[in-house]
């Protein structure tokens, strides 16, 4: 009869899988169980802000107007979406934005969801060069679903996301040495990863944030501020880019999931705004559909997919380095990986 394996034991396994791509330690099932329990041993959800759930409101000012000058531009290239429809941003609890939603799916009520994500944060910690685990904190605010693992580090969506992509940024051009650093985050959402650049390095990156979605813009706007972050980005409204741009240079844009929510049309526009601001290097993860990310693909608005890859190579980017977001097996039956792309403009002038 073959032996069977325990549940501390299969995850033993796949962490250990995953650990090897750090050629850090194995993990025995009894240190992983004092590591972690499943369910989690996080904290009790983060209280809001003071007023945060009043500012953070359907009926605020700032929003309607952003909502009033953002369908004004309808017609704009990047304002025909095939995905993020009024209806489908009103399902997002304002509030709670950093909760499982459309900017960061994040769901952990199973047992197997919580696995999940406490392979992900060994799988981090793997390829964590930057030890940005050390230096970058996750304290659970704005619905944020928080996980402890390793005894050491609280992990999210957000954090070990962010890490994950900065490592890959890391590897390719050796973001740290190219400091200060000028980013443009188009699709920004609500700022994730801009802000998570800036407390790697408060001192040495500094940009912009874009989206065409104005509820993304009136939260970015708070976050950043919420963050700390007036100083170094700049949220720039969908009417303002043109202006904004006219006469900026930024060294890095990045595009996290948003191109594969657009169509074709608004792709171009955005790879425009990149070549216009002299951009050397595009960084973009796409969404895995049915491809795995092996493919850069648009969303039409009739349900289909167009290739954008050669819209990027047409505009002189040339493909430095395309990697799974999780460079091992084990993460395939979760069905969560993608590829991470970097591309370079040899003559961004």
């Amino acid at each position: 009869m073959p032996q069977r394996t325990s549940l501390k034991g299969m995850i033993a396994q796949t962490v250990n899988s995953a650990l090897k791509v750090g050629d850090l330690a194995l993990v025995r099932a009894s240190t992983l169980d004092r590591s972690f329990r499943l369910p989690d041993d996080a904290a009790e959800p983060v209280a809001l802000p003071p007023g945060a759930e009043q500012e953070l409101a359907a009926g605020n000012p700032r929003l309607r107007d952003l909502q009033r000058i953002y369908r004004a531009m309808n017609d704009h290239p990047t304002r025909r979406s095939s995905l993020w429809t009024e209806a489908f941003v009103g399902e997002i609890a304002l509030h709670q934005f950093r909760a499982h939603n459309a900017y960061l799916w994040q769901e952990a009520v199973t047992p197997s969801q919580k696995l999940h994500w406490l392979l992900v944060g060994y799988y981090t910690a793997a390829i964590d060069r930057l030890g940005l685990l050390d230096r970058m904190s996750e304290d659970g605010a704005f619905g944020a679903y928080r996980f402890r693992f390793m005894n050491r580090y609280f992990g999210s969506k957000d954090l070990l996301d962010s890490i994950g992509e900065i490592n890959f940024l890391e590897r390719t051009i050796g973001i740290s040495n190219r400091l200060p650093l000028r980013v443009l985050d188009i699709g920004a959402g609500y700022g994730r990863l801009m802000h998570r650049l800036v407390e790697a390095w408060p001192d040495g990156v500094s940009g912009y944030c874009v989206d065409a979605i104005p509820e993304s813009t009136f939260l970015c706007e708070y976050y950043t501020r919420f963050r700390g972050l007036a100083d170094k980005v700049e949220v720039v409204s969908l009417d303002r880019i043109d202006a904004a741009f006219a006469d900026q240079r930024v060294d890095l844009v990045t595009n996290v999931h948003s191109f594969s929510e657009c169509r074709l049309e608004a792709i171009r526009w955005w790879l425009d705004l990149a070549v216009r601001v002299r951009a050397r290097h595009l960084f973009i993860v796409p969404n895995a559909y049915h491809n795995g990310g092996t493919q850069l693909l648009s969303r039409e608005a009739d349900g289909t997919f167009l290739d954008f890859r050669p819209e990027i190579e047409q505009r002189g980017f040339r493909l430095v380095q395309a990697d799974q977001k999780y460079r091992d097996d084990s993460f395939t039956p979760f069905g969560i990986n993608t590829y991470q792309y970097l591309f370079e403009r040899a003559d961004a002038g």
